[in-house]
């Protein structure tokens, strides 16, 4: 079963060709305000880079935005997902639902997907990491 959703993955990837940054907001209700600006920014900074491309904004399922507002204001594409929490991860509520951002595994709509974290603030267009990055199945760098 498992190669068959990776080989209808692969062939998804050659058929189409949809591209998106990605970004998630998540993490505990208190600091959705505090999210939703660093969103602002985010977006903000990627458009004034020059990148034209689709945004895709993942969000925790409970979490407390007015989506039609958010994706109508920040012109992005937003994704509800389950939060995957990490158990023993009692002490600070911020990373406890760090591993949400793994549902990027779950976006097949897209041929090739650039993941930030919201906090990110872009001084270079990174639309030409798509091309850098095209041939091959995952590109990473550091978190600098």
């Amino acid at each position: 079963m498992t190669f068959l959703c990776f080989l209808l993955f692969v062939i998804l990837s050659v058929v189409q060709s949809r591209q998106a940054i990605v970004t998630l907001l998540s993490g505990h209700p208190n600091n959705a305000e505090k999210y939703v600006r660093l969103l602002h920014f985010f977006v903000t900074s990627l458009r004034s880079s020059g990148y034209s491309g689709e945004i895709a904004v993942m969000h925790a399922a409970d979490f407390p935005i007015n989506h039609t507002k958010l994706a109508a204001v920040f012109g992005v594409t937003l994704i509800a997902v389950d939060k995957i929490l990490i158990p023993h991860n009692k002490k600070n509520a911020h990373y406890r639902s760090m591993l949400t951002k793994l549902h990027i595994w779950n976006l097949t709509q897209y041929s090739h997907i650039m993941y930030f974290d919201c906090d990110f603030i872009f001084q270079h267009n990174p639309e030409s990491a798509f091309a850098e990055c095209s041939w091959s199945q995952l590109c990473a760098t550091l978190d600098t």
